[in-house]
């Protein structure tokens, strides 16, 4: 979307100040924009729709933006009415006169494109996340469930790529928290990396579009979505440990014994059907992947040694 200039905002105050029976269309052909776009911006600005018109009546041009604005529940009714210069009670009648139908959910801006090139260590952070975490359901919601100790993490990815996305609670779950996106583009784009729901139980493999350069913050949110680090008491030494399907486990481990020259545990299958799978070190080799991740300059932090102080520095 263009953003709007100083230039034209300029144009948009001496327009609805010395032409008071002019028409929005007339300023929106001028500047190259659309009667809807012209219409948020001044209502945005602070400025009223120009009222000459006879009171109660509505114009065709009334009609086109209100049939522009209205399905969008985000907008509410007295900020169309402001545009418009009408009342919210005016709005909502000549709406259901024209049999306008409003959407029960907010609409928001997707940033759509988000994965379609993984080139930054917070792509690939996310993307990995997502393998973890992250769901596509059958009308093209993407999702995540999280635990609700991790919302201001979830927040981060909102942030950037819905901002205007609500993150709710379940009222039957407390303790988890949810975001759904609504993009067809996101979703194919996703699944295109063979995120379908059968692949990530059964057969998910690293993402040929995450290079070797963007490969450890990869494994880095691969790990804070299905990953789990610990301090051991008893034995005074960290514990990390991943799961998920096997066939992605088996490349993640040989990316990070090619990183760090360890020798890692093989994956052992964690269910009956051999799909998924789970390795896990502990003492030196722990605090070295945790080390590892941290590089990324990303992630989850309950899930890097640092953030808990003392024990890292007896586990090193």
């Amino acid at each position: 979307m263009r953003r709007w200039t100083e230039e034209e905002d300029q144009q948009l105050r001496s327009f609805m100040s010395d032409h008071q029976h002019g028409a929005v269309s007339e300023i929106a052909r001028s500047l190259s924009r659309t009667e809807l776009a012209t219409s948020h911006r001044i209502f945005a600005l602070g400025l009223s729709k120009p009222s000459a018109r006879t009171v109660g009546r509505w114009t065709p041009e009334d009609e086109h933006i209100l049939r522009q604005m209205y399905p969008d529940a985000s907008i509410s009714l007295e900020e169309i009415g402001r545009v418009l210069d009408r009342s919210s009670k005016s709005v909502s009648c000549r709406a259901e006169r024209l049999r306008l139908s409003r959407s029960r959910y907010k609409p928001y801006e997707v940033q759509e494109d988000y994965f379609d090139i993984i080139d930054s260590n917070e792509k690939a952070y996310w993307l990995g996340f997502f393998a973890a975490d992250g769901s596509i359901g059958k009308n093209t919601n993407v999702s995540f469930y999280l635990s609700a100790k991790d919302t201001d993490h979830l927040k981060k990815f909102r942030d950037v790529v819905a901002p205007r996305a609500e993150i709710k609670s379940s009222p039957g779950y407390p303790n988890s928290v949810w975001l759904h996106l609504s993009s067809r583009h996101m979703a194919d784009t996703l699944k295109g990396y063979g995120m379908s729901p059968v692949n990530k139980e059964r057969a998910l493999r690293w993402p040929t579009s995450v290079s070797d350069e963007f490969g450890i913050p990869f494994v880095a949110g691969f790990f804070d979505g299905d990953g789990s680090l610990s301090w051991v008491s008893r034995d005074r030494l960290w514990s990390w440990s991943l799961a998920g399907c096997r066939s992605m486990l088996e490349q993640v481990r040989e990316f990070l014994i090619t990183k760090t020259n360890l020798d890692l545990p093989e994956v052992a299958g964690i269910s009956k059907n051999g799909f998924s799978g789970r390795f896990a070190t502990v003492g030196s080799k722990a605090v070295i992947l945790d080390s590892l991740l941290e590089t990324s300059g990303i992630g989850m932090e309950r899930k890097r040694i640092a953030t808990h102080g003392g024990p890292y520095e007896s586990a090193r």
